[in-house]
């Protein structure tokens, strides 16, 4: 079995694709549609804007929250009070200041219904914020964030939100220049327009082609930029294309999969980084539709599910066997996979056919389970090998459902599924970004009507634990505990990407966050 279990950088001594001097050149998945902080939608565009643009905090090179254009921030005792103290050196790529009045008007702008941002919610902790983005509160003004001069930003919360540093990370909380906006409207992204904040400005762009960043000397920490210029190239990760402009010397980073790992470690192509992510894969169970309402059908189902073998047979890429909603990669926290997975496995299939049996009793015919995924592939691959499984384990018969990706998303959000097959990648590296959707009062977002007073309880006790972010953790542990107690899941792998990298390309790090800020890279030894 061809599994990464820990995170390692296998360093190699022979030559690798020249590097230019002061030059990165990048993998782009597709041409962005936008590069404007409020109107991104995909992760291959955030990538282009966290290299344009800094919001009141940042990750570190590994993915640690480090400030950004906020150089402090306090908080008070109650936690619904935050103020960040911007930095006197902050400036956008034209010289000017950024205060904190930009910042107020662009969270207004990212609420405003008139932007149509798809990334609105992200904000919703703040006060007023959701109810802006609805219209049901039409006056932004009222919106709980304010300038106190130039160099203090208040935000007020409707609730305590220990993780809002790591939200404002987010590409929704990032600042944007209002005057262009106004002055260029939707043309205010062009080279020839653009006004940013971050460590790097844009150079060009040839849409469907290229997008050239280089460095902005106005960023406030422009000294410890070491690479003038970053070329994101759109070739599709992963696909033969960017793994041949690799070896032709054409890109400095690309991921690998299948043959090609080998073929990378075998003729010494570059550094090959196993980067450990917080996405996971599962099966979201729906608890009131059939017999999925019947917490031993719903273990036994996962009991039966060989998450090694899935892997590597069907996933047809690296990953880690998950028997937790939250990723291992999570730091500081504890996650709680089911007690049945210490198991043997011959002792564990014995126990989901005697689950099963005692669910039954007195029904004639096998179970039959409906399962719902988006339609290609890899997942019906994927999906087909589970029903395999079940037919074999416990001779329950599954319908497959392929769809499209709108008319799943459509089906899951209307709770119009027995079971159905998610990715999830948190918008924030906290166990908070897994666990909130299936608070009883989640709505559309808690696809599979899980309702537990105690589950609910646990994660209100974690967001009053404002002072002690370890009691917050036991917090959200425990709640974790009861999701996968009562099998509201059925966890199947943790996302673990391969990527190859220029020997002389330093600073581009393993990250759970699949973030790799160009402002953190340096060159060395470079011929």
């Amino acid at each position: 079995m061809i599994c990464r279990i820990a995170l390692s950088i296998f360093l190699v001594t022979l030559a690798s694709a020249a590097l230019a001097a002061s030059e990165v050149r990048l993998p782009l998945d597709f041409n962005p549609v936008s590069i404007d902080p409020q109107k991104l939608s995909e992760s291959h565009e955030f990538l282009v804007a966290e290299d344009l643009f800094e919001g009141l905090t940042t990750i570190s090179a590994s993915g640690v929250v480090v400030p950004g254009t906020a150089e402090k921030w306090q908080t008070s005792a109650d936690g619904l009070t935050w103020t960040f103290h911007l930095r006197s050196d902050a400036k956008w790529s034209n010289g000017l200041p950024v205060t904190a009045s930009d910042f107020v008007r662009s969270f207004r702008r990212e609420v405003n219904p008139a932007t149509a941002s798809p990334s609105a919610a992200a904000l919703e902790p703040i006060i007023n914020a959701k109810e802006i983005a609805s219209g049901a509160e039409r006056d932004p003004v009222l919106m709980g964030v304010r300038a106190i001069g130039d160099h203090k930003l208040e935000i007020r919360l409707n609730e305590p939100t220990p993780w809002l540093p790591l939200l404002l990370t987010h590409f929704a909380a990032m600042p944007t220049p209002q005057r262009t906006i106004d002055e260029f409207g939707d043309q205010w992204t062009r080279p020839e327009h653009i006004i940013t904040n971050g460590a790097y400005r844009l150079g060009a762009w040839t849409i469907g082609n290229e997008i050239t960043l280089v460095r902005n000397p106005y960023y406030h920490d422009a000294a410890s930029v070491q690479v003038e210029t970053i070329r994101y190239i759109v070739s599709k990760a992963g696909s033969p294309d960017a793994f041949a402009r690799f070896q032709a010397a054409e890109l400095d980073v690309a991921r690998v999969t299948g043959k090609d790992i080998h073929i990378a470690e075998q003729q010494h192509l570059g550094n090959l980084v196993v980067q450990r992510e917080l996405a996971t894969t599962f099966l979201s169970v729906h608890f009131a539709r059939g017999e999925m309402a019947d917490e031993r059908i719903r273990r036994a189902l996962s009991m039966t599910v060989d998450r090694e073998r899935l892997i590597e047979d069907a996933a047809q890429s690296y990953g880690l066997p998950a028997y937790s909603l939250v990723s291992p990669v999570m730091r500081g926290y504890v996650p709680q996979s089911a007690t049945w997975a210490r198991q043997p496995p011959i002792a564990r299939l014995a126990a989901a056919r005697r689950l099963l049996a005692e669910a039954r009793v007195g029904r004639s015919q096998p179970l039959k389970v409906q399962l719902t995924f988006i339609a290609n592939e890899r997942n019906r691959a994927q999906m087909t090998a589970i029903a395999q499984m079940w037919q074999s384990a416990l001779g329950v018969d599954t319908d497959l459902v392929g769809l499209s990706g709108k008319e799943f998303l459509q089906r899951v959000a209307a709770h119009d599924f027995e079971l159905a097959a998610i990715g999830w990648d948190p918008d924030f590296a906290d166990p908070w970004s897994y666990l909130a959707d299936y608070r009883s009062d989640s709505g559309a977002a808690n696809f599979g009507e899980y309702a537990d007073p105690m589950f609910d309880q646990l994660l209100n006790q974690s967001k009053r634990a404002v002072k002690s972010s370890a009691q917050r953790m036991r917090f959200l542990e425990a709640a974790e505990r009861r999701l996968v107690d009562n099998e509201a899941v059925i966890p199947l792998r943790f996302g673990v990407i391969d990527f190859i990298v220029n020997v002389h390309l330093k600073g581009w790090e393993a990250s759970p966050l699949a973030r790799h800020p160009a402002r953190y890279f340096r060159i060395e030894d470079a011929r």
